[in-house]
This record gives C-alpha cells, sequence and structure tokens, in this order.
C-alpha cells in the first residue's frame, strides 16, 4: 500500500508541468516535518497522558516558532500593506484562520490517540490528494496525465490501505471473541466440574454418615441383648 502511494507521489512529482528543485527540497522538507510531527507527538502524548497539554504545548511553540519567521519573511510584505493592520475585516478573518487551525489541532491529536501515526500520515496524504483535485477542478489548474495518474494513484493506495487496516481490525476482533469464548467454555466447564467434586464429596459424607449410624444401631442392640 505505501509502496503505491509512494509511487503515485513519483508519477505526480513528473508530471509536473514547471518542475523545479528548490521546489521539490522544499516539498520533501515539508513532507518530512509532516513524518515527524505525529510520530512525536505519539509519544509526548504516551508521556503526558494528557491530550489537551499535547495541543497546548503545540500551539504554543508554533506561535514562537512564526514570530520571528514572519519577520524574517513577510517583514517587506507587512510595510508594503501595514495599512489593512487597522482593518477589522483584516483581524476577523485571522481570528477565523486561528480558530480553524486550532480545531484541525484537535482534530489530528484526537485521530494519532486512536489510530497510529502511520495511519495519520495516509490519511493526510489522501486528504491532500483529494484538494489538488478539487484546487485544480474550481481554480482550472491545469494537470497533466501523469500528474492526473499520480493523483489517483495516491488516493487509490490510500484507500487500499484502509481496506487493509480494515481487515486487520476485523480478524483482531473476531480472535478476541474466540479467546473470550474459549475462556468462557473453560470457566463453565471448570465450575461444571467444582460442582460434580462438590457433588461427589457430600454422597461420601452422606455415605460415611448412614455407615455411622448403622455401625452405633448394631452396638447398642448388641449390648442390650
Amino acid at each position: 500500500c505505501l509502496f503505491v502511494i509512494l509511487a503515485g507521489y513519483y508519477l505526480g512529482i513528473k508530471g509536473e508541468i514547471k518542475f523545479s528543485l528548490l521546489g521539490t527540497i522544499f516539498g520533501f522538507s515539508s513532507s518530512l516535518c509532516c513524518v515527524l510531527y505525529p510520530i512525536l507527538t505519539r509519544k509526548r502524548m504516551d508521556a503526558l497522558n494528557d491530550k489537551w497539554a499535547v495541543i497546548f504545548y503545540n500551539n504554543a511553540h508554533a506561535a514562537l516558532m512564526f514570530v520571528p519567521l514572519i519577520g524574517i519573511f513577510e517583514t517587506q510584505i507587512i510595510i508594503e500593506h501595514q495599512a489593512k493592520l487597522r482593518n477589522p475585516l483584516f483581524w476577523f478573518w485571522m481570528t477565523v484562520a486561528a480558530l480553524l487551525g486550532s480545531f484541525v489541532g484537535v482534530a489530528a491529536v484526537t485521530q494519532l490517540k486512536l489510530t497510529s501515526p502511520l495511519s495519520h500520515n495516509v490519511i493526510g496524504n489522501a486528504k491532500g490528494a483529494a484538494q489538488s483535485i478539487v484546487g485544480a477542478y474550481i481554480w482550472r489548474t491545469p494537470l497533466t496525465l501523469h500528474g492526473v495518474i499520480g493523483l489517483g494513484t495516491v488516493l487509490g493506495g490510500s484507500l487500499l490501505y484502509a481496506y487493509c487496516r480494515l481487515q486487520e481490525k476485523k480478524s483482531e476482533s473476531k480472535s478476541g471473541s474466540g479467546k473470550t469464548k474459549n475462556n468462557g467454555k473453560e470457566a463453565s466447564e471448570l465450575e461444571a466440574n467444582g460442582n460434580q467434586h462438590s457433588k461427589e464429596q457430600l454422597e461420601e459424607y452422606d455415605t460415611t454418615r448412614r455407615h455411622d449410624n448403622d455401625g452405633g444401631s448394631n452396638k447398642g442392640h448388641a449390648s442390650s441383648l
């Protein structure tokens, strides 16, 4: 499944109309960060055992890291458009974007808690491919044949991975239910054996008492004679 997804990415890169080595390097670096993010987040989640603390730390670190990056790469743009900083509509949409970003972070951490980092990355790749297709349709972005095949391959590999995971979950569920049935059967057998053993002990006790009573009556009869 992962090989199919990687093959789809290769076809998508090969089918780019304007291929850029620098853009490919930055894209690879971005993908590497996206791969490391769920792995490190899952580790911190297991250590803290509190997803809200992980969300807070992620957002706080992101805010602190963005301040110097904005100063380095966006200073000229901010100076040119500083009049828009006094526009309430600008801050309204900035607040909406921040809220949506926070909700995405909550969804990502919740997903990592319920699945694995690998599943999270596969879902992210499928989402990116679907966004590319929808974006190309809305904005009329030209796509080459290789690009379309690559996006389709990524989506197909992601669906195949989801199907395999679903089958694994079903098999695990069946094996778990089978073990539960076997354990229940063993418990029933032990209980039945215990009841049978108790019954045998009770019968043995009644037989002993009957012999004792018979022996006592015989001795009394002999002494009276």
